[in-house]
């Protein structure tokens, strides 16, 4: 069977201070396979993959590289639950697959640290 490249993109929250906007750290991986499964299995313990809260991957049409800074591997939660549910219901032009989701939402996790740093509203 011919192998295949597939983008695979983790999303992780970022800790921030109570006064701050939430935020996702979101790391994308180029990894060739025979099947997008197999291609997640490859890097399913790397760091960047174990403990993220959702990830996402998709067959490649055509790779192209761009540089890679941390404003454009940072985004607000709001931005990334946006693309999140659109790539779910399947309203993104490409086929993203869900391939592994984390305990806790994004949602759940702020909720949680809020209490935590908040008790008084528990």
């Amino acid at each position: 069977m011919a192998r295949k490249i597939f983008t695979i993109v983790a999303a992780h929250p970022v800790d921030v201070s109570s006064h701050e906007l939430p935020r996702v750290r979101v790391d994308t991986f180029l990894v060739e396979g025979e099947s997008l499964q197999a291609a997640f299995s490859e890097i399913a313990g790397y760091t960047g993959i174990v403990g993220a809260t959702e990830v996402f991957g998709i067959e490649c049409s055509c790779v192209m590289l761009t540089p890679s800074s941390k404003l454009q591997r940072e985004e607000q939660l709001s931005q990334w639950e946006h693309w999140s549910g659109m790539a779910r219901r399947g309203e993104t032009d490409a086929k993203w697959c869900l391939l592994a989701e984390g305990e806790e939402t994004f949602r759940q996790r702020c909720d949680r640290q809020f209490i935590e740093r908040n008790p008084q509203f528990a």
